[in-house]
């Protein structure tokens, strides 16, 4: 399987297509990860993890603007946005404070018909590197992770979707992704990270995947 799906100028829109095609009907011919629900068609609950907090940071940007401050917005943006299309939405925090990785991933096995997102803003001592990415852990997750990639589209530069190890994802029972939505080294990026609109934004565009994928587009 492959493991990173990149979206560059050598990269075109419709090979990325057709390898998402051809990792869905590897998936949907039964190599789907073991010990992971397969609920992406069937979920109701959508747990909400604001990456960072209280005394871990995160990442921050040469205006002093923190990646724990970020996620928090966008994950209380995308938390009112999910439950206003009728979704059960389970929040990791909802304040500045510190939750260990392991207590996230528990929360989310809690729930029996749910799917996971972690919303997290990156850095990069190359500070021209910009946009969104996306990670997953099981093969169930990667129709979600590609969803909300795709939704960004327009918001945010599409980087890539990629198998990961994070333990937020490799402990979770549910189909889990990690959003990275901007990077906080990026001048611009930044300014817009700090901005309320973007943020929002960011929200009703993760949004638009997660509906997607119950949807099965």
């Amino acid at each position: 399987m492959m493991s990173k799906i990149s979206l560059s100028s050598s990269f075109s829109r419709s090979a990325f297509c057709f390898l998402f095609a051809l990792l869905a009907m590897i998936w949907l011919s039964g190599c789907a990860t073991p010990g992971i629900r397969n609920t992406q068609r069937t979920f109701n609950t959508v747990v909400v993890d604001p990456g960072h907090g209280g005394k871990d940071n995160g990442a921050s940007a040469r205006s002093g603007l923190h990646e724990k401050d970020c996620t928090l917005a966008v994950g209380l943006q995308l938390r009112d946005e999910l439950k206003n299309a009728g979704y059960r939405v389970v929040m990791t925090r909802e304040s500045d404070v510190f939750i260990p990785l392991n207590d996230r991933a528990d929360l989310s096995n809690h729930y029996q018909n749910a799917i996971y997102v972690s919303i997290h803003f990156n850095d990069s001592p190359r500070h021209a590197i910009h946009g969104s990415e996306v990670y997953y852990n099981s093969t169930q997750a990667i129709p979600l992770a590609h969803n909300i990639l795709e939704s960004l589209h327009g918001l945010t530069t599409e980087r890539f979707i990629k198998h990961a190890n994070f333990r937020v994802l490799r402990l979770n029972e549910n189909p889990a992704v990690l959003v990275e939505c901007a990077y906080l080294s990026n001048r611009p990026e930044a300014a817009n990270s700090g901005s309320d609109a973007f943020r929002k934004h960011l929200a009703q565009q993760i949004a638009l995947g997660i509906y997607n994928t119950r949807k099965g587009e």
